[in-house]
């Protein structure tokens, strides 16, 4: 059995590997290597997955029939490495560098506004872009959020220490009381 680190480690490299995937179909798109209209990019990121949470990830025994189908049209990486936490895990994801070769800034700052991020390019590209869900990337400024990094929209919590901050309630990581923004506002 993978330990639980070696699992978060796996499947955040799947996440990078995706998005490579994701960058060089944008490559060939952008060159005029691929005839006819451009691919649809749907990038799922989970924390916290274990290893049979999804059927066709797992031994089949989880059922899970949408994301098993779209998981049989769509590439699979098996070999990878990422960190083991969230914060450098997304920010590879995003930047397609390893999160030390461009430095893990403080939560509340953000990704450098000199990187390019896969949002940003494929909005370059032409094409829409959103983030839905987790952001854990910098809240500090507008441009640590979502918007400020590429995205065309988003909704979703900026932080996970936002969880219960809303109507008053003291922060704490709770899905049951979130805070949700999008779009740059509360």
């Amino acid at each position: 059995m993978m330990s639980r680190p070696a699992l978060v480690r796996l499947l955040a490299a799947v996440a990078v590997f995706i998005a490579a995937a994701a960058l060089w179909t944008l490559r060939a798109d952008l060159a005029g290597d691929t005839p006819g209209r451009r691919p649809n990019i749907l990038l799922i990121l989970a924390d916290d997955l274990g290893v049979n949470d999804i059927g066709a990830l797992g031994d089949g025994t989880a059922p899970t029939p949408n994301l098993d189908e779209l998981a049989s049209r769509g590439v699979r990486f098996s070999r990878h490495y990422a960190d083991a936490t969230c914060r450098p895990s997304r920010q590879a994801l995003l930047t397609g560098r390893e999160a030390s070769r461009i430095g893990v800034v403080p939560d509340v700052r953000g990704i450098s506004p000199e990187v390019v991020t896969l949002p940003e390019a494929l909005g370059a590209a032409g094409y829409q872009t959103a983030h839905i869900g987790k952001w854990h990337l910098g809240d500090h400024t507008p441009l640590a959020h979502p918007d400020g990094q590429g995205f065309g929209r988003w909704f979703g919590f900026l932080r996970a220490e936002q969880l219960g901050a809303a109507n008053g309630a003291p922060p704490r990581p709770t899905y049951l009381n979130p805070l949700l923004r999008g779009s740059g506002a509360p």
